[in-house]
């Protein structure tokens, strides 16, 4: 049981942190180089508080582990959170045309994003 809870949880952190992000919105003009870097540290953050619960929730015993438990999922929940708003922001800002810099037209990001766009129609 306590096997099965703690893949699913590490399943659940993989997905979630695919996409996490800040809601701190980039600056329209911020360069693909720098939003990925961005990105990146940011990620990187996240999965090294994450492994930290985890680890923590793997050592315990009993109630603390239950309690370890919790506070994997709670930080789940909050990336989770976290990254539909920054998706929510981003989409605004194409909405808004914000994508269309100079800077992110040839951003690898936006590309796929467009050419995903473009097959669908």
């Amino acid at each position: 049981m306590t096997r099965r809870i703690t893949i699913t949880v590490l399943a659940l952190a993989v997905s979630s942190l695919a996409f996490a992000q800040s809601d701190t919105p980039a600056p329209a003009k911020m360069d693909c180089k720098a939003m990925m870097q961005q990105m990146q540290a940011q990620m990187k953050t996240m999965d090294d508080r994450l492994q930290s619960l985890v680890k923590q929730m793997n050592q315990a015993q009993g109630a603390a582990r239950t309690e370890a438990m919790i506070a994997v999922l709670n930080e789940l929940v909050a990336q989770h959170q976290q990254m539909r708003g920054h998706m929510t922001s981003m989409m605004q800002m194409e909405g808004a045309g914000m994508h269309a810099t100079h800077d992110m037209k040839d951003c690898p990001m936006i590309q796929s994003k467009e050419k995903a766009a473009a097959a669908h129609r």
